[in-house]
């Protein structure tokens, strides 16, 4: 009797054990199998609008969280000093115009006339000395005249045909007007003014920063009044359009999401799943991601950083918004 009932105590024993061990094996294998994510922050495209000149902000039509569109008018700027430029530029291009027209059309219709009337003078100057001189010229071969007497008159006369020919020059010079040399000098300012005056205009149109794209106005930098540096970012602006996900896994967890696989994202903001398309690895470009992962070899695994596309267009997605994607692994 007390043989059987410790063969029925052993039997009971074992099969207690055996169960136990089918339970641990099971509860292990559903264990095993637990549901892990990996966690990223959405990007977008970031853009700054800038002005091309400097000046004092007079008006700001759009605060940060607006939609802009590419074009808009974001800041007026104040335009006193390139309005004063523009009012120097303007005459010295009058000033250029001036001197090139008088290049081009000659003197003035008075001082032409006043060199004819000088030529004309000397010319009729010119013809006395030179009867006078053809008159004396027989007196003297008659020997009537002494040679100093006559010396006189030629001198006179050759004085009068020097005068004429001078003032024919001055009069010619009157009529043909300045040099061609200095006609194309006068061009030359006359452009050069030009020029100028079409660089303050740019400026004048420069009085307006713009927005360089559709998009979300993240930050603006400036208040009314405020001066505005040239290049300086007033605005900045995401590109709703261009998103993406940055997940920063370690180079174990990489056979987990491959190029152009699309797995889910769960937008924690917006408590939905989005359908991501991975895009490309890129490596950090540090080492401070790096881990042990093999203590007797001292192997180390790497950060990737892998770009994730949304597969549509989300319309209230925003950056830096988590997203997380399940990550199945077996113990």
């Amino acid at each position: 009797m007390k043989k059987n009932i410790g063969k029925i105590i052993l039997i009971a024993s074992t099969l207690i054990v055996f169960c136990g061990l089918i339970a641990f094996v099971i509860i292990e294998t559903v264990d095993g199998d637990k549901d892990e994510f990996r966690t990223g922050t959405v990007e977008m495209r970031e853009y700054g609008a800038a002005s091309k000149i400097p000046g004092r902000i007079d008006s700001i039509y759009f605060d940060e969280g607006d939609y802009v569109h590419e074009g808009d008018i974001l800041v007026k700027l104040t335009t006193d000093e390139i309005d004063a430029k523009k009012d120097q530029a303007q005459g010295m291009v009058d000033a250029a115009r001036g001197q090139m027209d008088m290049a081009y059309d000659g003197e003035r219709p008075e001082k032409i006339d006043m060199a004819l009337n000088g030529y004309l003078a000397a010319k009729s100057t010119f013809e006395l000395a030179e009867k006078t001189y053809q008159r004396m010229e027989k007196v003297y071969k008659d020997s009537l005249i002494s040679a100093q007497d006559f010396d006189g008159i030629t001198q006179k006369y050759q004085s009068a045909r020097e005068g004429m020919q001078a003032a024919k020059s001055q009069y010619d010079m009157a009529k043909a007007g300045a040099r061609s040399e200095q006609k194309r000098m006068a061009l030359g300012q006359y452009e050069a003014a030009l020029s100028a005056l079409r660089e303050v205009e740019t400026y004048c149109g420069e009085s307006t920063i713009k927005a360089p794209v559709s998009g979300i106005v993240l930050k603006r930098y400036f208040d009314k009044g405020e001066l505005v540096s040239k290049g300086f970012p007033a605005f900045s602006i995401v590109d709703t359009k261009d998103a993406w996900v940055e997940l920063n896994l370690p180079e174990s967890e990489m056979k987990y999401f491959k190029i152009g696989d699309k797995p889910l994202g769960f937008v924690h903001s917006m408590d939905k799943n989005i359908r991501f398309k991975a895009q490309n690895y890129s490596v950090l470009p540090d080492y401070a991601n790096w881990r042990a992962k093999n203590e007797q070899g001292t192997f180390e695994i790497r950060s990737f950083t892998l770009k994730m596309i949304p597969c549509e267009k989300i319309k209230d997605l925003r950056p830096g918004m988590t997203v997380s994607f399940k990550l199945k692994t077996s113990k």
